[in-house]
């Protein structure tokens, strides 16, 4: 008698390829007519159809609704004009990051979800979204294991996914998920960096010439 055997692998879900997400579709068919040893197997397989199929990663063609990583901030003002800042004005200029918040909005199979969007760069776009959502925290885990497969790293306070140049984050006691550009996010750990050694940290130094500064009494 013979047997086949077929098998699809698909990390962030079960949809046939083309599916959207990082990841890869992976298709074996082999087929072959024996259950005699490892000699007749051998001989079986030389004749029979072996298709092998390797998509690349695809970056998804949305992060969320219109969205997407590396979309400027005019485009998304543009596409939400109810989207909130929540960046002050007065730091506005002096951060390398602006933010904007959408409520009540629904995430895919996720409900009453708060979606913050941040912004970086001298042309702002889009590097990070992070959502917190109305749903348990069992019902967001299962949805991002479905959209990113196994997680890469699990610990009581977070549940990591990295998906070639994307993170996203889980944190199950305050229900909040992050997803970042890995690349992006990077540039605006730096610029932070630069940002907080330009920051006056600790006293003042004394006066060269030993004067007490203007408005201290000189006593302890």
């Amino acid at each position: 008698k013979g047997w086949s055997i077929g098998r699809a692998l698909s990390p962030v879900g079960s949809a046939p390829y083309p599916f959207e997400g990082p990841g890869y579709h992976l298709t074996v068919c082999i087929s072959f007519f024996s259950r005699r040893g490892f000699r007749d197997l051998a001989l079986a397989l030389a004749s029979a159809g072996l298709f092998l199929t390797l998509y690349p990663p695809r970056v998804s063609a949305s992060l969320w609704d219109q969205t997407d990583f590396g979309m400027p901030l005019a485009a998304f003002r543009q596409a939400y004009p109810t989207a909130r800042s929540n960046t002050p004005n007065a730091a506005a200029s002096a951060l390398p990051v602006v933010s904007y918040r959408l409520s009540e909005q629904t995430f895919d199979s996720l409900q009453g979800c708060d979606l913050e969007f941040s912004f970086a760069g001298a042309e702002p776009q889009l590097y990070r979204l992070q959502g917190q959502c109305r749903n348990s925290a069992e019902e967001i885990h299962r949805y991002l294991t479905g959209r990113y497969g196994t997680p890469t790293a699990v610990s009581s306070n977070m549940v990591v996914w990295r998906r070639g140049g994307v993170e996203v984050t889980f944190a199950p006691r305050s229900g909040v998920f992050t997803i970042s550009d890995v690349e992006r996010s990077k540039s605006v750990a730096a610029a932070l960096m630069r940002l907080l050694g330009r920051v006056p940290v600790g006293p003042s130094e004394a006066p060269a010439d030993g004067r007490t500064p203007q408005g201290s009494t000189g006593s302890e």
